[in-house]
Parts: C-alpha cells; sequence; structure tokens
C-alpha cells in the first residue's frame, strides 16, 4: 500500500500570525495533536488547510476547522469604573443610593458565561462590591469566579450640627496645577464637631459660625521641560587633532525647583568618539580620537537634557569637520602607457595651433580632500624627465566633475633614430600633480611613451657598386660575393632587409637574409663567349610601405685553361729534299688557343713516312723531338 504523507500550511490564513504553532500534524498517520497553549479569548476557531500526499507524488487537500471550547479560567470584570454616590445624612433604611455609573459587571469567559451575583465586603476603611459567577458544580477544573470594585458612598451632611475645629490651624500640601484633589494634611485631619472640613457654616437661624486657619504649602510638580537655548546646533571642528577638542559648551533651564529643576546631561550617537559633562554639559571630542574628513565629515549627535524627575529635551547637534589638506593628488595608475608615431616635422605652437597638438595620453587624478577648495584642486606639471625628453611634450590640466585631467601633447619633432639607443624606443616622462593646500601636497607618475617608429629610411649599400670576380668553372653553390646595405631605422620591421637579385638573376643567386651570392643550379660559364655580368640587386625593408635600395654588382668570370688548341688546317703537307741537311724548315703548322695568355708547345706525337709510292719507310731515320716553336 503506498505511504500517504500529511502536512498543514496556517500561512495563508489572516490570523495565522496568532495560530504559534498551536497544532501539529503527524505526517504519516494525519494525527492531529496540541502544541501549545489555547486561548479562547484571543482564538476561537483555527482553520487550516492539510494536504496528503501518496507516494508517487500525487497531492490531494482538505480544509480543517478546530473550534476551541471556552472554560471557565477568567474572573468577571466590572464596567462603568468608578462607582461614586452621595446620599444624605439620616436617609431612611432602604433608601435607593443612586450611583453615576450602573455597577455592573461581566463575565470574562465569553463562551460559557455565568450569571452574576454581587455582595458587599467591607473592611475598616472601606467597602467593596464582589461580583460572583454562579459556576455549576459539575464544571470541570473551574478557575477563579470572583473579582471586586470599591464602592464610594459620600454621606451628605445636613449640617444639623454646630461646626467646631480641634486646632485652631492646619498645615496642608496640595500639587500645583491640580484641580478636583483634596488637600493633604500634615500631621492630622481637619476635625470638627460635625464633620464638617475647612470653614463649616450653618443655614438655620440663628447662624453660626466656626473657622479655622489652614496654611497651605503648593507643592512644585515636575511639569516643565528642560529648555536649551536652541534646538539644533551646528559646530564645526578641524579633522586629525588627536587633542580633546570642545565641540559644544551649551546648558539647558528648568523652571521647576529643587530636584526637579536639577538637570544632568548624556550624549546620544556619540559612540567613543564623543562625550559629555553630565553636570555642565560640556561636549568634548575624546583624546587620541583623530577624525578623518575624508571618510566622515559629519556626525550628528543627540544632546539630552534630564531633570531630576526624569523628563528630557532633546537637541541636535551637528558635528562638521573642517578639512585639512592632508591627503596628495592620487592618480588613477601609478604608471600609464601611450603611444605616438616619430615625426621629422617641428611643431611650433602658436596661438592657432595650440589645439591641434597631438594628445597622447590623459592622465587621471583626484585628491580625497574636500571638494571645490583648494585642497582638491590639482594641477599637472612635466618634471625633468631622462634625457630631457620633457621638453618634447606640454601637459594642460582640465577639470571634469571631482577629476581633473593631465592631457599630454607633443609639442616638439620626435625621430625614433635619434632617441638614446638604451631607452628601445621609449620615452619616460615623470608627471607631478600637485593641489593648492597649503602646504602643497603632490605625487608624481610614470608615463612610458612608446614612440612608433614609422619607415622613413631607405636601405643603403656600402659600397654602393660591387665587383666580383669567379672562375669559368664555377659551379652550383660556388661564393661569388657578398652585398650588405644598412637600414636607420629604428624598429626590426622598419630595418630587417631581404635581398633579391631583379636583373642577372638567371645565373646567380643570393642569400635573402646574408646578401650572400652563390652560383645558381644549372649555371653555366664560358669565358671564352661571355667574360663579364651585371646584376642589379635590391634591398627591401619591411615596413609599410615597404622601401627598396639598389646596388650593381659586377662579375668578371676569370679564364681557366678548358679549351684545347687548335691548328690552322687539319692536315698540312710538305716535301724534302733528300740531302737536306739537319736544320733545314721543312713545314710550319701553326696552331691557336682561345683560351687567355695561352703558351703552345708543339711536339710531334705520331710519326707515319711513307715514300712517293706509298711504301712504308723505317721510322727510325727521323728524330722525334719537341720544338717550342712553330715550325718543323
Amino acid at each position: 500500500m503506498p505511504t500517504t504523507r500529511y502536512s498543514h500550511n496556517e500561512k495563508t490564513l489572516e490570523s495565522a500570525a496568532f495560530y504559534n504553532d498551536a497544532f501539529g500534524i503527524d505526517r504519516y498517520t494525519g494525527s492531529i495533536t496540541v502544541e501549545n497553549y489555547l486561548d479562547y479569548s484571543k482564538l476561537s476557531f483555527y482553520q487550516y488547510l492539510v494536504f496528503g500526499t501518496d507516494g508517487g507524488g500525487l497531492k490531494g487537500s482538505a480544509t480543517l476547522i478546530i473550534l476551541i471550547q471556552d472554560i471557565q479560567n477568567k474572573r468577571p470584570y466590572f464596567t462603568g469604573l468608578p462607582f461614586n454616590a452621595v446620599i444624605p445624612e439620616e436617609s431612611a433604611v432602604g433608601t435607593t443610593v443612586n450611583f453615576l455609573y450602573p455597577i455592573r459587571a461581566d463575565d470574562g469567559d465569553t463562551g460559557v458565561p455565568h450569571a452574576i451575583e454581587f455582595i458587599f465586603t467591607e473592611g475598616m476603611l472601606d467597602i467593596c462590591r464582589k461580583a460572583l459567577e454562579k459556576v455549576s458544580p459539575d464544571e470541570t477544573n473551574p478557575g477563579p469566579s470572583n473579582s471586586t470594585a470599591p464602592v464610594v458612598i459620600t454621606i451628605r451632611d445636613n449640617d444639623d450640627n454646630l461646626p467646631a475645629f480641634r486646632l485652631s490651624m492646619y498645615n496642608a500640601t496640595v500639587f500645583e496645577n491640580v484641580v478636583g484633589i483634596p488637600l493633604t494634611i500634615k500631621g492630622d485631619r481637619i476635625y470638627v464637631t460635625d464633620v464638617d472640613e475647612l470653614v463649616a457654616s450653618e443655614v438655620r437661624a440663628p447662624a453660626k459660625r466656626a473657622q479655622c486657619t489652614v496654611h497651605l504649602t503648593i507643592i512644585d510638580r515636575n511639569d516643565n521641560l528642560p529648555q536649551f537655548t536652541k534646538s539644533l546646533f551646528v559646530v564645526h571642528i578641524p579633522e586629525n587633532n588627536t587633542n580633546v577638542q570642545q565641540v559644544l559648551s551649551e546648558h539647558a533651564t528648568d523652571k521647576d525647583s529643587g530636584l526637579f529643576g536639577e538637570i544632568t546631561y548624556s550624549l546620544r550617537g556619540g559612540g567613543d568618539i564623543f562625550k559629555v559633562d553630565n553636570v555642565t554639559g560640556r561636549i568634548t571630542k575624546r583624546e587620541n580620537r583623530s577624525l578623518d574628513y575624508e571618510k566622515r565629515d559629519e556626525y550628528i549627535l543627540t544632546f539630552v537634557a534630564k531633570d531630576g524627575g526624569g523628563r528630557l529635551q532633546l537637541a541636535e547637534v551637528i558635528v562638521r569637520l573642517i578639512d585639512v589638506n592632508d591627503n596628495p593628488p592620487v592618480f588613477t595608475q601609478s604608471s600609464s602607457i601611450g603611444f605616438v608615431e616619430e615625426t621629422v616635422k617641428p611643431f611650433e605652437i602658436t596661438v592657432s595651433n595650440f589645439l591641434e597638438m597631438t594628445v597622447i595620453l590623459y592622465l587621471t587624478a583626484s585628491d580625497r580632500d574636500m571638494k571645490i577648495t583648494n585642497n582638491s584642486r590639482v594641477e599637472f606639471i612635466l618634471l625633468n624627465s631622462p634625457f630631457d625628453m620633457q621638453r618634447n611634450f606640454t601637459i594642460s590640466t582640465i577639470t571634469r566633475s571631482e577629476e581633473f585631467l593631465g592631457s599630454i601633447a607633443l609639442i616638439g619633432s620626435l625621430d625614433y633614430e635619434q632617441l638614446n639607443e638604451t631607452t628601445g624606443g621609449k620615452v619616460i616622462l615623470y608627471v607631478l600633480a600637485k593641489d593648492f593646500g597649503n602646504p602643497s601636497l603632490s605625487s608624481t607618475c610614470t608615463v612610458t611613451i612608446n614612440v612608433q617608429d614609422l619607415n622613413d629610411n631607405t636601405p643603403e649599400f656600402n659600397p654602393t657598386a660591387y665587383k666580383e670576380r669567379i672562375f669559368e668553372n664555377a659551379t652550383f653553390g660556388d661564393y661569388v660575393g657578398n652585398v650588405t646595405a644598412t637600414d636607420e631605422d629604428g624598429t626590426n620591421e622598419n630595418k630587417d632587409l631581404s635581398y633579391y637579385i631583379i636583373i642577372g638573376s638567371g645565373l646567380f643567386r643570393i642569400n635573402g637574409q646574408s646578401g650572400v651570392i652563390t652560383v645558381n643550379l644549372n649555371a653555366e660559364f664560358d669565358r671564352e663567349t661571355t667574360s663579364v655580368y651585371n646584376l642589379t640587386i635590391v634591398a627591401v625593408d619591411r615596413g609599410t610601405p615597404p622601401r627598396t635600395g639598389h646596388t650593381h654588382v659586377t662579375v668578371v668570370i676569370d679564364d681557366v685553361n678548358d679549351t684545347p688548341p687548335k691548328f690552322d688546317k687539319d692536315i698540312f703537307f710538305a716535301s724534302v729534299l733528300e740531302n737536306t741537311t739537319v736544320g733545314y724548315s721543312v713545314q710550319i703548322c701553326s696552331a691557336t688557343d682561345q683560351d687567355l695568355n695561352f703558351h703552345l708547345l708543339y711536339k710531334i706525337v705520331n710519326l707515319a713516312i711513307s715514300k712517293d709510292d706509298n711504301r712504308a719507310v723505317e721510322v727510325c731515320i727521323i728524330r722525334k723531338d719537341s720544338y717550342n716553336k712553330k715550325t718543323i
């Protein structure tokens, strides 16, 4: 069987505030139990919304109304108090006494009201009327069922006796400002034989009169409040004083006399900062308590004057602090960074172009001292900075709301390349923010201005032209030469160079970073065909836009003995007589060489001899000598 859980909700009812968790419900059985004290006179029924939730999460509800049954637990109460009546003396037995308000009592248990009966109870000096409830003997736990109320019945004298005072003089007292209140006789009452009081006179003839003296003392009542001269005091004291400071010396007056006119003083809202002399009313700031205007500029105190009767009079004391220039201006940031492009054009300040100056950045500073005073007014000044760079800048002070802006502008030319190389293109400025207090306070801020290098320098080769030599048998990768250019710009992107061969690049190649020229792949040189090559090389930086420098390289091809000599003819024919003597010139066999500065040596390397009929001849008869000349 699914388990059902129960709960109730009382917060939806108007009387929920009085329920005070009077009942509880068992969440598993649904049993309702009393959890707190029940009072029929406060709440006669309870209404709940009961919820039942099964194990599947489904919920049902029902309204539960619990009626509270009243029991006898409250006394009857009288209505129409006080009960006063007057009857003439010598009234007959059975005379009805008429009260101003009828004597009446109601049962306090409204749920189980009982009938009320009245009886008199008499003491030595007074008469009381008792109201009794008629409680049934079978009622359980009956509570109190009676209450009493005083009844005053005044007997009106018929003046049938001559008055006779016991004393000739009586002393009496009475409070001021009251009416209808009997005098208080000191020591005794005023007694006369007919019980008449004060002055008694006969109205029957012959009229007789007796009198006595009553010395009446008026007793002062505490009917006057202490009075300050003003209800609001505004005082000013300087901040940052650790000594005792007088705030206010004021005393109140009270028209009452004696103890009621004695005044003591106290202070509300002073905490551990202010105190008051409870006798003199002198308010002071405590010693070693320093007040800070910037943390709190005003204190509101309640000055209390209390007389001997406990009556109070209040006055408001507003303590306002006088600002002292104890706070230096504070920069929003202790250091700032700005950027500016270099310029080579001087900027001369004139009245017409002052507003056209290039503003690099704004500094912000504020002063916690009192606003709109010299203590919080801020001015910016450029201090001496490394390499006197402050001369190239100016700073202006601008007021905006409660802040002050320092506008840094460029007034002189900046050339990145002329900056000290140790700065790395940064300009360091020291800015002073000072207030106008007395004495003036200040603070400093470091400003780093990054000068942005412009690509305003063209790469230059040194030397401006190159001449290199290689042998004509040079092959791929052989070194030809090295060109070098420099760029006066200050940043890498503007001065880093790349080299290119734009004319004559077929046989040569160049390293784009180092400028080293080498022989290109598959390059072949023949000095005898081309002995000189002219190259045009450029150096290009990485600036925007890039700038380009040019140089010319002349490559001379040096000769290599790579061409064999060549005879003027393929076959030379000669004839000689058989009796020719040694040393006779038979034939000139001339040859040439295309290589430079050639020097030829001639030698017979193969000898074949024949007769006219083409018959072979013995070789040994012919000398095979070498000759360093062109004739044989």
